[in-house]
């Protein structure tokens, strides 16, 4: 595959690369190099074995960059071949920019820090909504919406991949319930939307100090966590009963989720 790489890299460049570096994974089955041209560009290439993933994620990367969302640029693709190449957005993430500051700050969240997650979070209903208008859902990996099906997906990859592998002590029969609960109130929210289920620091940028968006493959995004997606509408809801029993059950399970250990692009009906 690696060939179809190189391959792909001179047709769109005109000329082999003088480098191929490995890059660490994501924990998923794709696998990353950095193409070194002869003239120092550098681009990132991608081998997905997974051709549906593969057309999620640069139909999304095409119609964010379209509407001027902060994603990468796709310099060329054979989806065939299993292979694309990304413009190359560096190696900091914000996670890392953020452990670094604090580190230096002595613990304390770092001031330097601030605005940069101000700007993050003002993307996110630029993704959700405007980005809602020009995906194409039918494309959505791996299904085209957050139903009862994704959601309880999420959930048991929560139960499996990190409670039990870190031997934390639950109540499976209560954590049974609340998933259910969970499940109940996810579902009657509004979901007309994109929603961007992989949004948190490790999938965001930092080029020459403005953060970029590596962008969510998955429709129900972009990698398995389950923090509650938050609705786009807020109508009437604070005299509704819906919102009531909402209201009642985020009192009850307040420290269900914390965020940050849970994420992960589309939502809608």
């Amino acid at each position: 595959m690696q060939e179809r790489l190189i391959g792909l890299y001179r047709d769109r460049f005109g000329e082999a690369p003088s480098a191929v570096l490995a890059l660490a994974g994501d924990g998923s089955s794709r696998a990353y190099r950095r193409l070194i041209g002869s003239g120092g560009l550098s681009v990132v290439g991608v081998m997905g074995p997974d051709h549906e993933e593969n057309r999620a994620f640069l139909s999304f990367t095409r119609a964010f960059r379209g509407i001027d969302l902060p994603v990468p640029e796709v310099y060329a693709a054979d989806e065939e071949g299993g292979v694309y190449l990304l413009e190359d957005l560096g190696d900091t993430t914000l996670f890392d920019a953020l452990d670094e500051a604090r580190t230096a700050a002595g613990g304390e969240f770092p001031d330097s820090i601030v605005p940069v997650y101000r700007e993050v979070a003002r993307w996110l209903p630029a993704f959700q909504i405007r980005g809602g208008r020009v995906v194409d859902f039918s494309v959505a990996y791996p299904r085209d919406a957050f139903d009862r099906q994704s959601i309880l997906w999420d959930l048991n990859y929560f139960k499996y991949h990190f409670l039990k592998l870190a031997h934390v002590p639950f109540n499976e029969a209560r954590l049974e319930q609340d998933f259910e609960t969970l499940i109940e109130f996810l579902l009657g929210a509004e979901r007309d939307h994109f929603l961007y289920r992989d949004f948190q620091s490790r999938n965001v940028m930092l080029k020459d100090g403005e953060p970029r968006s590596t962008t969510s493959r998955h429709c129900s995004t972009m990698r398995k966590r389950i923090c509650p997606p938050t609705c786009a509408r807020t109508c009437s809801r604070h005299t509704s009963t819906r919102w009531r029993r909402r209201r009642r059950w985020t009192e009850r399970t307040s420290t269900f989720c914390t965020a940050d250990t849970y994420s992960s692009g589309s939502c809608r009906r």
